[in-house]
C-alpha cells in the first residue's frame, strides 16, 4: 500500500511512521518515493530498512537525506549498496557516518565517490577501512583530504600514495 503513495505524501509521513514501516514496505518504494524522503525522516530509518534498499533506491536518496541517516543505519550498508553512492552523496556524509561504514562497504565505493572525501571525512577513516581500499581508491583521494589522516592512518597506506600525495602529507 505504501508504494501507492505520491512523493508529496511520502514527504509528509512523520519520521515515526516511516520508522514503523517494515523493511519489505520500504523495499517496495520506487526511486521517486525514496528521493522524496527528507533528512528528518531519514534520521528515523532503521538499519533493517536500509538493508532492504536496492542500489537504485540508494542512488535516489538526496545528499541531504543521506546525511540524516544515523551512523547505525549507515553502518548496516554493504559493498553492493555503497557502489551506488555518487560523489555528491558521499560529500554530504558526516565524519561520524564515514567512520561507521564497514571497511568492506567503504571499499565498495567508486573511486569517484571516494575522491570527494574531505579532510574531515578522511580523518574519520579507521585503519581497518584504509586497509580495505585498493591502490586506485587511495590514489583517488585528494592530497588535501589526505592531510586529515592520523600518523597511524597514513602509515597504513604510505605504499599506495602517488608522488603528489606523498608531497602533500610530508
Amino acid at each position: 500500500q505504501v508504494d501507492a503513495l505520491t512523493t508529496t505524501q511520502i514527504a509528509a509521513i512523520t519520521p515515526s511512521t516511516l520508522a514503523a514501516l517494515s523493511p519489505d514496505a520500504v523495499k517496495s518504494l520506487d526511486t521517486a518515493q525514496v528521493g522524496a524522503i527528507t533528512a528528518t525522516q531519514a534520521a528515523a530509518i532503521t538499519p533493517a530498512q536500509v538493508d532492504s534498499l536496492s542500489t537504485d533506491q540508494l542512488a535516489a536518496i538526496t545528499p541531504t537525506a543521506l546525511a540524516g541517516l544515523s551512523a547505525a543505519a549507515i553502518g548496516s550498508l554493504d559493498a553492493t549498496q555503497t557502489v551506488a553512492f555518487t560523489a555528491t552523496q558521499v560529500d554530504a556524509l558526516l565524519p561520524a557516518q564515514i567512520s561507521a561504514i564497514t571497511p568492506e562497504a567503504l571499499a565498495g565505493m567508486s573511486d569517484a565517490a571516494l575522491a570527494s572525501l574531505s579532510a574531515d571525512q578522511v580523518s574519520a577513516l579507521t585503519v581497518a577501512q584504509l586497509g580495505k581500499l585498493t591502490e586506485a581508491q587511495i590514489q583517488a583521494l585528494s592530497p588535501t583530504a589526505l592531510a586529515g589522516l592520523s600518523a597511524e592512518g597514513l602509515a597504513a597506506i604510505t605504499g599506495s600514495l602517488s608522488p603528489a600525495q606523498t608531497t602533500a602529507v610530508a
